[in-house]
C-alpha cells in the first residue's frame, strides 16, 4: 500500500520577488496610518506619534509613548474601543514588520546569489550551494 508522501504531486514553488522599495514604502504608509490615529486620539504630535509607531512595532519599545494615557473618555466604551484598535494595529503590525524584514532577507539573498554566479562562485543554475 502505498503512502500518502508518495501520492502527494510535488511541483516546484513559484517564487516572486517582491521590491525593497515597494516593501518600504508600505511599512512607512503603515506607520503614518497609525501615526494619524494616534493623532486625533492621544495629545501628541504627528511626529510623536510616528515615533511611538516606530518604536513599538520594531519592538524597542522604550516605554515614554504609552497609548491610552491620554483618553478623554478613558473609562467610556469608546475608550475601550479605542484601546482595542490600537491593540489590532499593534498585533497586525508586528506580523506586517515581520513579513517586511523576510521579504526584504529573500530580495537580499537572491541578489547575493545573482552577484555570486555572476562572478563565479556558485556554478550551477539552482544556487543553493
Amino acid at each position: 500500500m502505498p503512502s500518502s508522501k508518495s501520492n502527494r504531486c510535488e511541483s516546484p514553488v513559484s517564487s516572486d520577488r517582491v521590491p525593497i522599495s515597494l516593501v518600504l514604502i508600505f511599512v512607512v504608509f503603515y506607520i503614518m496610518v497609525g501615526a494619524t490615529i494616534f493623532t486625533m486620539w492621544e495629545d501628541w504630535s504627528f511626529l510623536e506619534s510616528a515615533y511611538f509607531c516606530f518604536i513599538t512595532l520594531s519592538t524597542i519599545g522604550l516605554g515614554d509613548y504609552v497609548p491610552g494615557r491620554s483618553l478623554k473618555s478613558a473609562g467610556s466604551e469608546e475608550g475601550h474601543a479605542q484601546l482595542i484598535v490600537c491593540c489590532l494595529y499593534l498585533v497586525l503590525g508586528l506580523a506586517i514588520i515581520a513579513m517586511s524584514f523576510n521579504l526584504v532577507q529573500e530580495e537580499v539573498a537572491a541578489k547575493v546569489k545573482d552577484i555570486a554566479r555572476h562572478i563565479g562562485i556558485i556554478k550551477d543554475s539552482s544556487g543553493d550551494r
